[in-house]
């Protein structure tokens, strides 16, 4: 059981806006002072400290083949070495963290949660290696499927039923935390040093366009019922004029409806 005195609270969804009182929490949980042993209380002072709700970075890059990958483009960055002996883990980097230091710098920041959010699900074993080296967080990581070469078959074939045991099946394989789309179509064509421009450009070498690829796995996050709703990276980020590609992307959305939260993000 733990008891935080004296702090300085905020918590906009309970109305409470910076009121110092104490907050008791038992097997995780925030609880009523008197379902708590005061006695058998770890106390932390927090006189003078602002007392917020951990924060939630859902959309990171701490894991994986792309992080590890800007680690040997900048060796220089393991000359930077931290280690407080007996404490913590030595280390290293300034950029480029390794994975020790990831969490510690979270934790330093206030934040509890963080999420992968460009998990290969080809590289999801090593991703979750990874993620399990990163202290004091919890951590989740969202597949890649906007580039799958088997969603572009199955979108082809106009193959819902297919298009849903796949998301399922890699979902659970991965162990993912939901669905996450990058530059649907864009990424496949990069492969060939193009791009595509529109949501309605074909994808080179499939029948298929960005258009559908958003909105038929949508749709298979939908029907499969998946708590998180599907993660979009738009087409055309960082391009001049991107703000149409996204305000099309976002209409997409539109038809779908879920009572519980939004179907796009």
């Amino acid at each position: 059981m733990l008891w935080i005195k004296n702090g300085i609270v905020v918590d906009p969804k309970n109305k409470i806006n910076a009121e110092k009182m104490d907050i008791f929490v038992k097997n995780g949980k925030i609880v009523a002072e008197s379902d708590v042993k005061k006695e058998d209380c770890k106390i932390i002072d927090a006189s003078g400290k602002l007392v917020v709700a951990g924060g939630v970075d859902m959309h990171a890059h701490i894991a994986g083949s792309k992080i590890n990958t800007g680690r040997t483009m900048r060796p220089e960055e393991m000359r930077v070495v931290r280690n407080i002996a007996g404490k913590f883990r030595a280390t290293l980097g300034r950029v480029l963290l390794t994975a020790p230091a990831i969490g510690y710098e979270y934790a330093k920041m206030g934040y509890t949660t963080s999420f992968e959010a460009a998990q290969p699900p080809i590289g999801a074993l090593h991703t979750h290696e990874e993620l399990d080296s990163i202290p004091m967080i919890d951590k989740g990581a969202l597949p890649v499927f906007g580039n799958w070469h088997l969603v572009f078959k199955c979108i082809e074939e106009k193959n819902l039923e297919k298009l849903k045991a796949l998301v399922a099946w890699a979902i659970e394989r991965t162990k993912g935390f939901g669905v996450k789309v990058v530059n649907p179509g864009g990424v496949e064509a990069w492969m060939y040093g193009g791009n595509v421009k529109s949501l309605d450009d074909q994808v080179p070498g499939f029948n298929v366009t960005p258009r559908e690829i958003i909105t038929w796995l949508i749709r298979a996050n939908e029907e499969l019922g998946l708590p998180h709703s599907v993660h979009l990276h738009c087409n055309n980020l960082g391009v001049p004029g991107n703000y149409q590609t996204t305000i099309e992307s976002i209409k997409l959305a539109n038809g779908f409806r879920n009572p519980k939260r939004q179907v796009l993000h």
